[in-house]
């Protein structure tokens, strides 16, 4: 497990190191002895200019210690200051690509389906006009874009760098990610892969139950060579491990190797895994199976993390900005699966007498068929902060997502309902709380601070005060 910790922190790592830009060297010369109007680094390859290097300079002698500290604080400053700006501005694009074309893939699907049912396609509605009723061909209802509160759900990876997309996106760059590490990593990422590529649970959870069984065949018994081989003709091996993607780059991680041999039942040749391993190295081997099987029961998938689309709203987006996008009501099968059996015990139900406590469990129920929640938190300066999340996610998750993007992060306060009930931070979930598909909270402070109370400075940071330029 340690070794899985590991490589996740590595390849973090690597992705924070390359997205920083480009270094700067402290030992140089001084920020001081460049032409007046010169552009701060890491500012100056932005603009196209390279004014820095346009002039030879005499090189000074090294700066003294107090110096190059002070450049380090000053180059970290101007790093944090542009650095919002710029991801914000690049986030916002790739959710704006993202949302066109989620939107364009759902019009194709329309159209599909129209096709499939007999029914006219949207061009030919158009023609009709009045004729035809649009709600009864299609059954999503037609709602203008500009009055979404948010584009669609997009998701991100920090493992993978920070690039937004729709969820589907996602998950293929960490199945591609993963599928590109080199084969000296193949233990963790074949784990990986298997935890993370593959879908449902239960097809991933039967795979991994029979891979460490092969495992711990040749673990309780090496000298055993029937539990040494694995026939690729075997109906298990075939039906619940070949599908799994991963399963073969765990088993070569594991010491197997691909071959063929005759079978004897039948004389014909077949191919299947076998473990090689000599008894020379037998004790080392059976060491590494230990642990890959260990790290292979106590792997987690790497998911798609889903991002938060801050936004600042002015009182008259709050008003307009009411819509959801289909994303907030799409199903899966096993979702619709289970809808369709809450609608069979709620038949059920109206049949007997329900206590309160019943009633508001069957309340909660109706609340997890929402995936996604749109959170408002009104501020007393008139800004609204708003942010996605997942609708089984926490009050503590809200409660700091809010305090994040403060301006005095220490500063204490409540989240309120509209009816003034107080939303401490815990572990209760949105859902629990029935605050999804959306709701909005207002903030309280007993003692705002003299500059926000007098209203010369507002509660959020400015780099997020600076959306609001880009929703007007």
């Amino acid at each position: 497990m340690d070794a899985l910790k590991k490589f996740l922190n590595k390849k973090k790592t690597d992705v924070k190191f390359k997205s920083a830009g480009p270094g700067q060297k402290l030992t140089g010369e001084p920020e001081s002895s460049k032409a007046k109007g010169a552009t701060p680094p890491g500012h100056g390859h932005r603009a196209g200019g390279s004014s820095q290097h346009d002039q030879p300079r005499k090189a000074p002698s090294g700066p003294s210690e107090e110096k190059r500290q002070a450049a380090a604080a000053a180059l970290a400053r101007l790093e944090k200051q542009r650095k919002p700006e710029s991801n914000e501005k690049d986030m916002r694009a790739a959710r704006q690509l993202a949302f066109i074309k989620e939107q364009a893939r759902r019009e194709i699907e329309a159209e599909m389906r129209l096709k499939e049912a007999g029914q006219p396609s949207s061009s030919s509605v158009e023609q009709r006009g009045s004729e035809v009723d649009i709600g009864s061909s299609v059954s999503e209802r037609v709602v203008d874009p500009a009055l979404f509160a948010v584009e669609g759900v997009f998701f991100t990876c920090p493992l993978i760098g920070p690039e937004v997309a729709s969820k589907a996106e996602i998950q293929e760059m960490i199945n591609q990610f993963l599928r590109d590490q080199p084969e000296e990593e193949l233990a963790i990422t074949s784990c990986l892969m298997i935890h993370s590529c593959n879908k449902p649970r239960e097809k991933v959870n039967t795979c991994v139950d029979i891979l460490c069984k092969y495992l711990d065949n040749i673990i309780n018994n090496p000298d055993n060579p029937k539990v040494r081989k694995i026939r690729f003709a075997n109906k298990a091996y075939q039906e619940r491990v070949a599908v799994v993607e991963g399963s073969a780059e765990f088993l070569r991680a594991a010491g197997f190797e691909k071959t063929r041999v005759n079978n004897d039942d039948t004389g014909e040749e077949e191919d299947i895994w076998y473990f090689g391993a000599t008894s020379e190295n037998m004790e080392a081997a059976l060491a590494l199976l230990a642990e890959l099987r260990d790290t292979l029961k106590q792997t987690t998938p790497i998911r798609p993390e889903i991002d938060r689309n801050v936004q600042v709203l002015m009182p008259a987006e709050v008003k307009n900005k009411k819509e959801l996008p289909p994303d907030f009501y799409q199903l899966t099968a096993e979702e619709i699966k289970r809808e369709q059996q809450t609608k069979t015990e709620l038949l059920e139900r109206e049949l007997t007498l329900r206590t309160k406590a019943q009633r508001e469990k069957d309340e909660l129920r109706e609340q997890r068929m929402y995936r996604y929640c749109v959170m408002r938190i009104r501020f007393p300066d008139g800004f609204t902060l708003q942010g996605t999340f997942w609708a089984h996610e926490k009050l503590s998750d809200l409660h700091d997502f809010v305090q994040q993007n403060l301006l005095a992060e220490d500063l204490k306060f409540t989240l309120k309902m509209p009816r003034g009930e107080a939303l401490q931070p815990s572990d209760a979930t949105l859902s629990e709380n029935r605050l999804p598909p959306a709701s909005i909270l207002n903030f309280h402070v007993e003692n705002p601070p003299p500059g926000i109370a007098s209203g010369e400075i507002s509660y959020l940071k400015p780099e997020i005060l600076a959306l609001v330029k880009s929703m007007e």
